[in-house]
């Protein structure tokens, strides 16, 4: 990439993250089967934001292991979770890292996220 934010480093987590789109309906059923579970509506592209907070922990743990422990993932980095998905990111921070650590199931730990989300506001 000719993308200063895409070399080095970065350009393996950007890697990563395009290669992990392979598994979006996975992560977009996934969060709609929570949220229904939950009685909530599908919190829109809450799937997206989990894939990149995956791909940026995966690589800055990736990285970690190697000697680099300074590595900030790229929606951090960016500003990506600032545009709308703050609360996301809490939800996610709190609860997926049990299910990237393998000491919860993939529904288990869609359905933590939903919860660990705010109430959605009622329509008026």
């Amino acid at each position: 990439s000719v993308d200063l934010r895409e070399h080095g480093d970065f350009a393996l987590e950007s890697l990563f993250h395009e290669a992990s789109h392979g598994w979006d309906q996975k992560l977009i059923d996934g969060v709609a089967k929570a949220a229904a579970n939950r009685g909530r509506p599908t919190p829109q592209d809450l799937w997206h934001a989990i894939l990149f907070y995956t791909a940026g922990d995966a690589t800055r743990s990736a990285l970690a292991a190697g000697g680099n422990s300074t590595y900030i993932p790229y929606a951090v980095r960016n500003g990506v979770y600032d545009r709308g998905w703050q609360d996301y990111r809490r939800a996610i921070e709190t609860a997926w890292p049990r299910y990237l650590d393998g000491r919860t199931d993939f529904a288990s730990a869609l359905r933590a996220v939903i919860d660990a989300l705010p109430a959605p506001k009622e329509a008026r």
